[in-house]
Parts: C-alpha cells; structure tokens; sequence
C-alpha cells in the first residue's frame, strides 16, 4: 500500500480528495506500507491486486505483515532488510543480524525516492549470505522480489501490487467493514461480560 508521509501527521482522507490541495505525491519521497496477500473471508477486489496465485477454497485480500524479514532494494541497492516485530511494525536490521524475534517494531513502511523502482521480499526466515548476494543481480531480483514501479505511482497515485491507500478500507482485511463490525461486536460483549463479574 501506498501513503503520502503527510497524511501520517494528521492529515484526513479528506484532504487527499479536496480539488485545491497540494498532490499527495509531489514530495520527493513516497511512503510505501508493505501487505501480504493472504486467504481471507471477504474478497478484496481492484484491479492493481495481482496475487501470484489465486486459492479456488477461499477469497484473497491484502493482510498486515506476519512476524519474519523482509527486504529491501531500492534503486542502486544495496539490499536493505528489516524484522517484521509480532506488533506489526518494521524495525531496520544489519543483513547479518540473527533470527531474534522483536517484540515491537519502529516503523510502519519506508520513504522511498520517487524517481527510483524498489523491490521487496519476505520471508519467515533470514536469508543467507549467498541468498543475499545474489539479490544484487536484476534478473534474479525480478524473479523472486515483488517490484514496486515507485515512478508510476508517483504519475498515477496506484501501480501493479500498490493500491491507493485511500482504497485501504476495501482492501486490507482486517479493515474491512464486516470483519471490523464482527470484532467490534465480540469485543464489546467481551468487555460487557467482564463488566458484569466486576460489579457481582
């Protein structure tokens, strides 16, 4: 997904669709907030999703990152990698760094320069050194990394794997009105129950 670093320091959604606003993308830098595809209840549908592959059993949608590594290259490189913390959250690590599981992260996404493409992978475990070495070559990192077309996304505000955030609601399931209201609702006769023991 696909953010404006401004609309992080309390922008509204709505500001993105006033006419008379400055472009989202004019800065220098886009914010990109990496997802997975994943099996979900409720299907995400636009036409910048393109999962590898599609599961006949259930529906696909977009899903907060799982604990483990992803990586990073932009432009030139090098390769950059980052621990997915079990908050959700990135936290930047040497390549070499061990397996440690974090706890929290540091960051929800990276600001990236525009002008250059970047590519991303994940994985649950660390990649080896010669894993790591052979990103540096393009051919192979267009056949294992997911390209990120930053450029284009800067023209049109959307690319292939990057919908617009604003799209966000539709798209990421666990923001999706239905299986917000359901865990709303759980959550809510959960704190009622504990209420009533309280005052018993």
């Amino acid at each position: 997904m696909i953010s404006n670093p401004n609309r992080l320091h309390g922008m509204s959604h709505d500001d993105a669709r006033n006419p008379i606003a400055s472009c989202p993308a004019r800065q220098n830098e886009l914010y990109v907030v990496p997802a997975r595809y994943a099996l979900a209840e409720h299907p995400a549908r636009h036409a910048r999703l393109q999962p590898a592959v599609r599961a006949s059993s259930h529906p696909m949608a977009l899903r907060r990152l799982r604990g483990g590594f992803l990586y990073l290259w932009h432009g030139q490189g090098p390769l950059q990698r980052y621990a997915v913390a079990a908050d959700g959250l990135l936290q930047s690590q040497p390549l070499t760094a061990d397996e440690s599981v974090l706890l929290h992260g540091s960051q929800a996404g990276f600001a990236l320069d525009k002008r250059h493409d970047a590519w991303l992978l994940y994985s649950e475990i660390p990649l080896g050194a010669d894993a790591c070495a052979q990103l540096a070559e393009a051919g192979i990192r267009q056949r294992r990394m997911r390209h990120v077309a930053l450029g284009e996304v800067a023209l049109r505000l959307q690319a292939p794997h990057c919908p617009p955030l604003d799209a966000s609601e539709t798209l990421l399931a666990e923001l999706m009105p239905e299986v917000r209201e359901r865990v709303l609702a759980k959550e809510h006769a959960q704190n009622r129950e504990a209420d009533k023991r309280r005052t018993r």
